[in-house]
């Protein structure tokens, strides 16, 4: 469910332009997670850790996918794409 969240929130600010705070802030929610359980291992902090993880995954997803569609030009995107995801 929080990927869904986090997939509708990224695409929001994507459109709105704001592709590499929204790539940014995902790595930032990702690492915070990370922290969390490693230096609070407990069962409220792993489902936070999953609530928080969940959300900055497919936030990074969508904000990867534009960015790599703004740089790339239209010839390459798909082997682009490709290769990030490999």
């Amino acid at each position: 469910m929080t990927e869904i969240l986090g997939s509708l929130v990224a695409g929001h600010y994507c459109d709105q332009g704001m592709i590499k705070r929204t790539l940014i802030g995902a790595y930032v929610l990702r690492s915070s997670a990370m922290f969390l359980i490693a230096v609070s291992p407990s069962a409220i902090s792993a489902l936070a850790f999953g609530a928080i993880f969940g959300t900055s995954y497919l936030m990074s997803v969508v904000a990867t996918t534009m960015w790599v569609f703004r740089i790339l030009p239209k010839e390459v995107r798909g082997a682009g794409m490709g290769v990030i995801w490999t």
